[in-house]
């Protein structure tokens, strides 16, 4: 009394719509019991990657399975598919009659979904249907049998309008969209200013750590960045204005590690044309400018966003990568830490006369760190730290007087030094949020973490955000978990948490113990850095802490 499948399905167009294409790949797959490789093949990678083992079953073209894959709905059939190689993996080497009978029911509810009838696919040699016509299986039988581990699968069977909501369209987020669209998620971004345009140099550049640039490879990004500069070596003293450097300092150079450098120097406008144009390039991603979010809801199956023009988008989960001001952070109710320095970042760049070799300067002075980190050609963005009211003042003057405030703390070991692009300032504080996740909501980057600029690892804290919630989030969709589940959320905020805790209080501690000018502390400050220096395990370790290097890394970033 079996029932067989055809031995070649018809062509998708003669199917029940697109689901019904995949109902059938279902049907198939549970009737037939696919091989364990071919169905983890699935979970992997998703059905295109699989396409030439799917063919060979299925006896579809590879021009009707590609159709097929366009234009199914990720929130149908295509992902009870995945959630029946998960349970198919659940019970390999167990029990199959189980197996069975919760297949039997995906399936009740992929051709309840489709609207129609696995018939047109299916031709019985007897009477009797071929799959287990068992009612529905609760969503807790699922959550409940290891290793799924996921929470209740019901987002999969509600029609969304997206998987990822992301909010905020600076750096982070869409570095965000392309790590989870490659897992194979669709990701809607939304930021409340216009698409920025990509204009002259106005002096912001960002420090990227090596393990940032590996994730920008990976992602097909970096060799797209115009203009970058490795950072072959850093050199850290303490010092005062007028005085110059000490002589007891720090100095680390990436063939320590065995490593070409530490880190590139890439600009702002360079690296945001970049990441825009990678997500251009992909139709998993949509970018929606000048989208204010006003609210947000988060359910049991999906989480909603309002728009100020009233519109309103559903997904699995919502991203927060909109900055240490975050509104995703406050709707969600996840409270923050915060300690304010009283002190100011001035920021611009400078040409010079002399070649910076790709070295960094950190040069530790009593009212803050002046960082001089090297660009394309003679030149180097600068970050310097004042209090706050003298910083003020500061900004407030023309270029010649500004640069004559800046000459005595920069030194001469450049020549002589103007000033390229604009000026800013930003107002430094450590913040912290409690926790990196509420309910089907998850931070990234400031929104989470907005630590000080000392050590230049604030954005690179937000790299390793994306590429823990990418992996995190890929390995989910494989087990056939839902992405915006607690336990799936609770693995992210694991991950990251100690790292951003730990990056917050170093900074806050060294800021603590250079901002100042005591000459105690200075004497045993110069004759630290001068210890150090000569212990050659403790410097390696520095440079792969600065190259980004420890730690559990994540996939993107190995």
């Amino acid at each position: 009394m079996a029932c067989a499948i055809r031995a070649h399905a018809p062509p998708l167009s003669g199917l029940v719509g697109v689901e019904g294409a995949l109902v059938a790949l279902l049907a198939r797959a549970e009737a037939e019991r696919w091989p364990v490789q071919l169905t983890a093949q699935l979970r992997a990678e998703g059905i295109a990657i699989a396409m030439p083992e799917i063919i060979a079953v299925t006896g579809w073209t590879t021009g009707e399975l590609a159709d097929g894959i366009d234009r199914a709905d990720p929130q149908g059939p295509f992902d009870l598919v995945t959630l029946l190689i998960g349970v198919n993996n659940q019970y390999r080497g167990g029990d199959l009659g189980a197996y069975r009978t919760e297949a039997g029911a995906l399936l009740d509810r992929a051709v309840s979904f489709a609207g129609g009838d696995a018939a047109p696919q299916i031709a019985c040699v007897h009477p009797q249907p071929v799959l287990h016509r068992s009612p529905p299986v609760p969503a807790a039988t699922l959550e409940t049998r290891r290793p799924l581990d996921n929470g209740a699968p019901a987002s999969y069977l509600t029609a969304m309008d997206t998987d990822i909501l992301i909010v905020g369209g600076g750096l982070t987020g869409p570095l965000a969209a392309l790590a989870l669209s490659r897992a194979g998620l669709r990701c809607t971004l939304l930021d409340a200013a216009p698409r920025p345009e990509r204009g002259a140099f106005d002096g912001r550049a960002y420090a990227l750590s090596l393990a940032s640039v590996r994730m920008l490879a990976a992602l097909g990004v970096w060799d797209a960045i115009e203009d970058t500069q490795p950072i072959e070596g850093i050199r850290a003293a303490d010092g005062r204005p007028g005085e110059g450097a000490s002589p007891l300092h720090l100095r680390f150079d990436a063939g320590m590690i065995g490593e070409r450098f530490m880190g590139q120097m890439a600009e702002d406008r360079h690296l945001r044309h970049a990441l825009l144009a990678a997500c251009d390039g992909t139709d998993r991603i949509d970018l929606r400018f000048a989208a204010q979010v006003v609210a947000q809801a988060a359910g049991t199956s999906h989480v909603a966003v309002t728009l100020a023009d009233g519109e309103v988008l559903t997904g699995a989960l919502l991203i927060g990568c909109d900055g240490r001001g975050s509104g995703v952070a406050e709707r969600a109710g996840l409270r923050r830490t915060v300690k304010d320095y009283r002190q100011t970042a001035l920021t611009c760049a400078v040409a010079h006369d002399l070649p910076h070799d790709g070295i960094a300067h950190q040069l530790f002075l009593p009212a803050g760190p002046l960082a001089i980190l090297p660009l394309s050609g003679n030149r180097a963005s600068l970050v310097w730290t004042e209090a706050r009211d003298v910083a003020a003042d500061i900004a407030a003057m023309e270029d010649e007087a500004y640069l004559a405030h800046l000459r005595p703390r920069f030194g001469s070991f450049l020549g002589d030094i103007a000033l390229v692009g604009a000026r800013g300032t930003y107002p430094l504080t450590l913040t912290l949020a409690q926790d990196m996740v509420a309910k089907r909501t998850a931070l990234a980057g400031d929104a989470g973490h907005g630590i000080h600029p000392i050590a230049g690892q604030g954005l690179n804290l937000g790299f390793k955000d994306v590429a823990t919630l990418a992996h995190v989030a890929s390995e989910a969709r494989r087990r056939g978990e839902d992405v915006g589940t607690a336990p799936v959320l609770d693995r992210y905020a694991r991950w990251r948490r100690f790292d951003a805790a730990q990056m917050g209080m170093a900074t806050d501690a060294v800021n603590a113990l250079f901002s100042n000018d005591d000459p105690l502390l200075r004497g045993v400050r110069r004759m630290g850095m001068g210890a150090v220096n000569g212990i050659g395990p403790l410097k390696r370790h520095f440079i792969r802490e600065a190259a980004g290097l420890t730690g559990d890394l994540p996939e993107l970033m190995r």
